[in-house]
């Protein structure tokens, strides 16, 4: 909406100090489940560059699309989500766990009981669907399906040792790597 003044002559002009807020607040909460609780965050920059590439693509084209996040346990895959959901609501993006609605909407351990909810593809309006699923424990028919249906797929590995003792670094002071 632009607001607009009238000038003496009888014209209309924007008036940039009526112009509406750009910012709104979030209007739900963040899912408990993706809520990263304070905790830092550290690494997996590129990842991150990725995801917000994908929303930015997203909320340009006002289309959905579908990325696939897979890794072992332990490898960050919610974590990582949790990193990227919080910065999108606070932009006031909304944000949806275990279902795909408009917005962020996030499939954590995926198997082909939750994988049904993307057998109709995504619904209408700016969507991101990112699906957080494990390879070593999934069926082969969840995997034909999210090779066949996702935009983009990344796996992760677990951090290393050098990394983990990065993360203790920070947080706790020096650790001995060994």
């Amino acid at each position: 909406v632009r607001m607009v003044s009238v000038d003496p002559g009888g014209g209309l002009r924007q008036d940039p100090t009526l112009t509406a807020p750009t910012h709104r607040g979030p209007a739900a909460p963040l899912p408990i489940e993706l809520d990263p609780a304070g905790r830092p965050f550290f690494g997996r920059a590129e990842e991150l560059a990725w995801l917000d590439q994908a929303w930015a693509d997203v909320a340009r084209g006002g289309l959905g699309r579908l990325l696939v996040i897979a890794g072992p346990a332990g490898s960050g895959r919610t974590r990582l989500v949790s990193e990227f959901a919080a910065r999108l609501h606070v932009r006031g993006v909304p944000v949806h766990y275990a279902r795909v609605a408009s917005g962020l909407a996030v499939l954590d351990d995926l198997d082909d009981q939750t994988a049904g909810q993307l057998s109709d593809g995504l619904p209408d309006g700016p969507v991101l669907c990112i699906a957080i699923y494990d390879p070593t424990t999934a069926s082969a028919a969840l995997r034909r399906m999210l090779l066949t249906t996702a935009h983009e797929e990344r796996l992760l590995s677990p951090l290393d040792r050098a990394e983990i003792a990065e993360i203790v670094t920070r947080v706790a002071g020096p650790v001995d790597v060994a």
